[in-house]
């Protein structure tokens, strides 16, 4: 008489789900014409923590993505609450303006989230994409950097077009506990905070926008923060 081996049920569930195709929620669907363009939940990440690699690329090519953004916004600012951020369980870290119906949100773009320092009054270079109105009409003397990095004048324009422009701040003060945390030689993770006046009529006189970056120290080289993430060449 053959002896019955035991079946290893929990093996065998461990299997079948290591091999099971992923289950897509409704917040990880492509929301435009094509599988790169951006999801719910990345609608809430571009808004929160800014945008770096291809993504800034897509969005500057894709009009359905950046109609779906102002369209986001608009929906979240009449509400105010912002429904997709609570349904994923996001949080914001800092009391920020964006769910002001009378402020109008921007897009900010660093070519790597991970920033390497080597002073600690550094300089930083960023994209800004508002929605709704022209780069052009953004007040360049009213734009200022707070959070993690702290502005004391007013940036420098490198390049500029009706879709987006690109600033630099120089002599940068970190914030405190960043400053602590790179003394220590740790890395930190933070945001930034980018706002200033808009002179477009028939719009919200202030804009904001906001990146998710991560500094850490970078030993006896002297370089730029960041750089543009954009081609612009036309």
């Amino acid at each position: 008489m053959h002896k019955i081996r035991p079946v290893d049920v929990s093996g065998m569930v461990e299997m079948a789900a290591a091999i099971a195709p992923p289950v897509e929620s409704a917040f990880d669907a492509a929301l435009g014409v094509g599988p790169e363009c951006l999801s719910a939940e990345a609608l809430v990440r571009t808004l929160s923590e800014g945008i770096t690699g291809p993504t800034e690329r897509h969005l500057l090519g894709c009009s359905t993505c950046r109609e779906n953004l102002v369209a986001f916004t608009m929906a979240t600012q009449h509400s105010r609450s912002d429904v997709v951020a609570n349904a994923l369980g996001k949080k914001q870290e800092r009391e920020t303006a964006l769910a002001d119906t009378s402020i109008l949100p921007a897009i900010v773009a660093v070519e790597d989230s991970v920033i390497k320092i080597s002073s600690k009054r550094p300089y930083f270079v960023c994209e800004l994409i508002p929605l709704g109105v022209s780069a052009e009409s953004l007040d360049v003397s009213s734009i200022q950097a707070t959070g993690a990095l702290i502005s004391n004048a007013q940036p420098t324009v490198e390049a500029a077009n009706k879709d987006r422009i690109r600033i630099r701040f120089s002599n940068l003060i970190l914030g405190e506990h960043v400053e602590d945390a790179l003394d220590n030689n740790q890395a930190v993770v933070d945001t930034v905070e980018i706002a200033g006046r808009v002179s477009e009529t028939g719009h919200p006189d202030k804009f904001v926008g906001l990146v998710k970056i991560q500094l850490q120290l970078r030993a006896n080289i002297a370089a730029p923060i960041a750089k543009s993430p954009f081609s612009w060449k036309r």
